[in-house]
């Protein structure tokens, strides 16, 4: 996903639900022999898989138990190499077009699910703090004063539950039920007729009740609880434990009230509870509010376990602390990362079946399959963008299981010609095969595919001759690139054994005479002279089998071009490109041109092209904003 506190939150939610059913089959065969205090504490492996920010890697975790386990791989037997089959810049594999004009990217259903959940936790949390403080505020409004007999109870049940100091106490009428609130300063609330209505017995062991919640320190984890809640507003499974959890916890708090009671008390305790169902009213507090009430069914399970109080042994107790540490290892640690290097099977005999190697085939159907989301370089190097690619068509390949084939080997041919190319490209939704052509062109490279590696080769490489003719002197003064071109054809005939020279051709696009060139160069081979010279014209050498081929130089510039800008300068142009209608204004796009246009980056425009065409460029660009 695109949102990682989403992802956490996901993975969190996911192994507490997973536990969840495990802690209710507990609580189920062990109904008779646990007691409250043990079924409640159950629930704390679901509350710190809840609270875990991240997860260590186990083999036994949930996550590990969960995943198939994967036969061992055979080892294939080695096949015979495939002759090597060139893949020309020029060829349709990633046809020049404007980044714009591509497939547009997949829908960011990431970022959609961060923004649900995060408008379903503001909304859940907001509406759930209003009702919390406007009970609040109808609770101070409607406060009555209290009687000095019913001070005095609190204060002593305050001292016989071990509070070390006595809570704020408000009772009005428009509180229905006994309770209390408050993170960091408790209030009890009692109804207006809760005097009039319980016998001292009954206010004492009702009292004894709320102020146990407070000092087994319910309030603070019940807020916990009700955070928790909102951020996983989504999961009903952890909205049935929240309920199953508030069940336990109040089955808790009664069987500490009545740790040191007896029988007759425990009698008289389940009566109040009873009474204290049919004398006041439901509630309806919000999550914020810990009390005895609760509805008729859970009442009378807490009062079924009033005379059933079971004492585990001590082993029992270890055993289930045991229980408690190894369910919460389980559901904290996250699924460890297969080995890179899994045991793998015998090889076959040759005489098995055919194994499954690649070829020219299957790596041209990669390349051309696997879309990369963005490629952006700036002044990079051309082995930092061979070492981008073949990282990033690994992590796209998620159609080949094995981890050893995932992803493309590209290797790059160390040339001369190379040592100084600097990549700067913005491409948005290309294939891989598009992006290495960009990449090559602007390093004067050769893309070549063989049946397992894709090459980076140097354009010298491919004629062996541009190396074997070398020129004793290159004198130039002033000279145009026709010259220049005139002085090359005559001298590598000349010194050619073959007498053939070289086939040179000047690609249209740019201006071979705008540029004076003045060289003077000593033994040099014919290419690298007519690649120097080339560059000193704004031209780039390639070849193309036994033709030299000149093209004029690209250059990049980059632009700021708002979306509104955009939508008015192509509204003449309906269903076209942003180059197609810079190409509509006269601006030409030879070979290897591009221009990349993105809205999420503000309106950036990156346009690539020969100097000349910039120019141009520069001035229609000018004018449009001009013009906004």
């Amino acid at each position: 996903m695109d949102f990682p506190p989403l992802d956490w939150l996901l993975s969190a939610s996911l192994r507490a639900s997973l536990l969840t059913p495990v802690v209710l089959l507990a609580q189920c065969l062990l109904r008779t022999r646990l007691s409250p205090s043990w079924r409640h504490a159950l629930w704390l492996p679901v509350l710190v898989v809840l609270l875990t920010p991240t997860f260590p890697e186990s083999r036994w975790s949930v996550g590990s138990l969960l995943q198939p386990t994967r036969p061992p791989l055979a080892v294939p037997a080695p096949a015979a190499a495939a002759a090597p089959q060139s893949v020309d810049p020029r060829s349709p594999v990633a046809p020049r077009v404007s980044a714009e004009s591509h497939r547009p990217g997949p829908f960011p259903w990431g970022k959609l699910a961060g923004f649900t959940w995060l408008l379903g936790a503001a909304g859940l949390g907001g509406i759930g703090l209003a009702r919390f403080l406007q009970t609040l505020r109808q609770f101070k409004r409607s406060r009555i004063p209290l009687s000095g007999a019913l001070r005095e109870a609190v204060a002593a049940v305050a001292r016989e539950v071990g509070l070390s100091k006595v809570p704020s106490i408000w009772m009005g009428s428009a509180i229905q039920s006994p309770a209390v609130t408050g993170l960091f300063r408790p209030v009890l609330l009692l109804p207006a007729d809760f005097e009039r209505t319980l016998s001292p017995e009954e206010t004492r062991l009702v009292l004894k009740h709320e102020l146990t919640h407070i000092r087994r320190g319910d309030l603070p984890l019940n807020a916990l609880l009700c955070l928790l809640l909102t951020l996983h507003w989504f999961n009903p499974v952890l909205w049935f434990a929240f309920f199953k959890s508030r069940q336990d916890r109040e089955a808790a708090c009664d069987a500490r009230v009545l740790e040191r009671e007896a029988i007759p008390q425990r009698v008289a305790y389940g009566h109040t509870l009873l009474k204290v169902e049919t004398a006041f009213r439901h509630p309806g507090l919000g999550l914020g509010f810990v009390g005895i009430f609760q509805n008729s069914a859970a009442l009378r399970s807490r009062i079924e376990s009033l005379l059933n109080q079971p004492n585990p042994h001590p082993l029992m107790k270890t055993t289930l602390s045991i229980s408690l540490a190894v369910l919460t290892f389980v559901g904290v640690t996250r699924a460890a990362t297969p080995d890179s290097n899994p045991p793998q099977a015998a090889p076959k005999p040759a005489q098995a079946a055919a194994p499954q190697t690649p070829t020219r085939e299957s790596v041209e159907r990669k390349i051309n399959r696997l879309i990369l989301p963005r490629v952006q370089f700036r002044e990079a190097t051309i082995e930092d963008a061979v070492q981008f690619l073949t990282q990033k068509s690994v992590e796209l390949d998620t159609a080949t299981a094995d981890p050893t084939e995932k992803g493309v080997n590209i290797v790059l041919a160390a040339s001369e010609e190379t040592g100084e190319a600097k990549i700067t490209l913005d491409l948005a939704n290309i294939p891989l095969s598009g992006a290495l052509k960009y990449v090559a062109q602007l390093a004067n490279l050769h893309v070549v595919v063989e049946p397992d590696t894709v090459v980076l080769l140097a354009e010298s490489a491919r004629w062996p001759k541009a190396a074997a003719v070398r020129l004793p002197n290159v004198s130039f003064r002033q000279a145009t690139l026709n010259d220049a071109v005139k002085f090359f054809r005559i001298k590598t005939r000349d010194l050619d054994p073959e007498k053939k020279g070289f086939n040179i051709v000047i690609k249209p696009g740019g201006d071979p005479n705008a540029q004076a060139i003045t060289a003077e160069l000593k033994n040099i081979p014919a290419w690298q002279a007519l690649r120097d010279c080339a560059q000193l014209a704004r031209y780039t050498l390639s070849f193309d089998g036994n033709v030299a081929v000149l093209t004029p130089c690209i250059v990049s510039k980059e632009y700021v071009f708002p979306e509104k800008i955009h939508r008015k300068f192509t509204a003449g142009s309906a269903g076209k490109t942003l180059m197609e209608a810079f190409i509509e204004k006269g601006i030409p796009f030879p070979e290897n041109a591009l221009l990349s246009w993105s809205a999420e980056s503000g309106g950036r425009l990156i346009v690539r092209n020969t100097p000349e065409n910039i120019g141009l460029v520069d001035a229609l660009v000018k004018s449009a904003l001009a013009g906004r």
